[in-house]
């Protein structure tokens, strides 16, 4: 009977070991299927995790990078996790707590974050659906109170997407799904109580001064003329109701778009300055950047292709903007604002180079375009008013100027396409208001018929420019004829700053003699060889074209 207990405990044992080695195999095998799940999770959500990245779309989806996903990924990536947690749960201890914890930090946080990516976009569509359902309900009725109820509750639901994208990550993700699904600008000239942006075109001679107010009052100036129209922006600003500057936008340092400014910056408050960030070596951009300083006015450097937040109801985009070009023009701020279905293009002095770069990376197709270059065949080519089409062309320019400006060139390629142009020199102060759907101009058309041409240079004149040494900031001037000529009334240009010397009054240049025009801090003032400028640097030393005027504004000489 012992004997019989003792065989019988014995084979129990054996069963009992060789339950505990099944056992222990099959967990193991559990815990192993259970890795493999969660690594194919893991593997799904890093593929998720860039599918939802606003930088990789903007690469994958360059047209619209805020629009579908790739559903097929997102699905396999929620199939693969929902298996992986369904193996885990049948793991226990240490085992389920670090795999468990690798589903959530690695796959969970990214199936979040496109489910609220996809969350956004999916409310968006349907929010601009509704939209356009109600541009058809306001061109029937757009005073009714239905439409005004209607017109509400878009905004209410607008306000609820901006709620929404709370969830979704990433700071530039969320502004660019707040920036296609902004029902108020998407509805710009839809509001039933709607009001008006207007665009200023300030007659400011030869150089540029635009005034921008947004619908909700936000002030833009754009450049401020040269020194000579300082009083000029001030007045029409004050006259217009201006009393602080919200923005002022300095498009580059030419003396004939910043020369304004120091009356601007001394008469009104100014929130802040955008600037192309192009340096200067003339005493005119030196004095605004002294200014500047002195008012400790928040500057910043434009950057292209960024948005500039002023007024919701209005986008603007810098299109170009180059500090590091070595002409002044090319690093020109171009500025594209939108209200509603009505576009302003502000191109500065950029020149074709710069034009073709922006046909390429963006939409500048505009109803409003400043015209750059004041009418230069420097800028404005065909390629880039093919995609602008233009219904309006503002040309601002002074009257009988000495460039020639606009070229006839640049006028009948503007009138081929059938766009209405406007000009400061013809027309005074230009004013476009617009409610976003439609427009006005204050001004009539100009028919281009008179444009001004430039004076050939006279090769038999008496003056010659010897040569500009940029480093020593001196010109050298002989009278190479047998007469002595009075220079009062003449100038010597420096092209690139847009600087002029005038000569004194009653100075006379013997024949055969030679004056020297000083700048710099080692300027001499010693008539009648020696002429000084200006203590301060005037010559950009990466180049500068100079030019010699005489008193009836003929371009005698030349030195590029």
């Amino acid at each position: 009977m012992k004997k019989f207990v003792s065989i019988f405990f014995i084979l129990m044992l054996l069963v009992s070991s060789l339950f505990t080695s099944v056992t222990s195999v099959s967990a193991s095998g559990n815990y192993n299927q259970a890795v493999k799940l969660v690594n194919t999770a893991k593997n799904y959500a890093g593929a998720l995790k860039w599918e939802i990245s606003l930088e990789y779309r903007q690469t994958k989806y360059p047209k619209n990078p805020i629009s579908y996903i790739d559903m097929k990924l997102y699905n396999l990536t929620k199939n693969a996790m929902l298996a992986a947690e369904k193996s885990v749960a049948t793991l226990s201890g240490t085992q389920k707590a670090v795999l468990k914890g690798e589903l959530d930090n690695n796959v969970g946080t990214y199936y979040k974050r496109a489910q609220a990516f996809i969350d956004a976009i999916t409310a968006g569509e349907k929010l601009l659906k509704r939209a356009n359902d109600y541009k058809a309900q306001y061109n029937l009725n757009p005073n009714s109170i239905e439409t005004k109820n209607a017109y509400s509750a878009l905004l209410a639901e607008s306000r609820k997407l901006n709620i929404m994208l709370y969830r979704v990550y990433g700071k530039s993700t969320r502004d660019a799904i707040l920036e296609k699904y902004n029902i108020e600008k998407f509805l710009a000239g839809y509001n039933p109580d709607s009001k008006e942006l207007k665009a200023h075109f300030i007659d400011v001679g030869q150089g540029d001064s635009s005034l921008i107010i947004t619908p909700n009052g936000k002030t833009i100036l754009i450049d401020g003329g040269k020194d000579s129209a300082g009083e000029k922006v001030v007045s029409y600003l004050k006259q217009v109701g201006v009393s602080t500057i919200d923005l002022l936008v300095s498009t580059h340092p030419d003396a004939d778009h910043i020369g304004g400014l120091e009356d601007v910056l001394n008469n009104f408050t100014v929130k802040k300055i955008l600037d192309s960030g192009k340096t200067h070596t003339s005493l005119t951009y030196l004095d605004y950047l002294a200014l500047i300083d002195a008012k400790n006015i928040p500057f910043e450097v434009a950057k292209e292709g960024s948005s500039i937040s002023l007024d919701n109801a209005v986008q603007i985009k810098v299109l170009n903007s180059a500090s590091g070009t070595e002409d002044n023009n090319e690093s020109s701020v171009v500025l594209k604002i939108t209200y509603g279905e009505i576009d302003f293009l502000y191109t500065g002095d950029a020149e074709v180079e710069q034009e073709a770069e922006m046909v390429a990376k963006y939409d500048v197709e505009a109803e409003v375009l400043k015209v750059g270059h004041h009418g230069s065949d420097t800028s404005t080519s065909q390629a880039f008013v093919n995609e602008v089409k233009p219904k309006v062309s503002i040309l601002s320019y002074g009257k009988d100027n000495t460039y020639g400006h606009p070229v006839s060139t640049v006028v009948n390629r503007l009138k081929a396409i059938g766009s209405n142009l406007y000009s400061t020199a013809v027309s005074g102060d230009i004013k476009v208001t617009t409610n976003g759907k439609t427009y006005n101009v204050s001004a009539t058309p100009w028919t281009g018929g008179t444009t001004p041409t430039v004076p050939p240079i006279q090769p038999t004149g008496t003056l010659d420019l010897v040569s500009v040494n940029l480093d020593t900031e001196v010109v050298t001037i002989k009278n190479t004829g047998s007469t002595d000529v009075n220079m009062t009334g003449w100038k010597l240009v420096s092209v690139e700053g847009n600087q002029t010397y005038n000569f004194p009054s009653n100075y006379v240049l013997k024949a055969g003699a030679t004056v020297y025009i000083t700048s710099g801090p080692n300027a001499q003032d010693k008539s009648p060889t020696h002429l000084k400028w200006t203590g301060s640097y005037i010559w950009n030393n990466s180049g500068d074209p100079a030019q010699l005027i005489n008193n009836q504004g003929v371009k005698v000489d030349e030195i590029r």
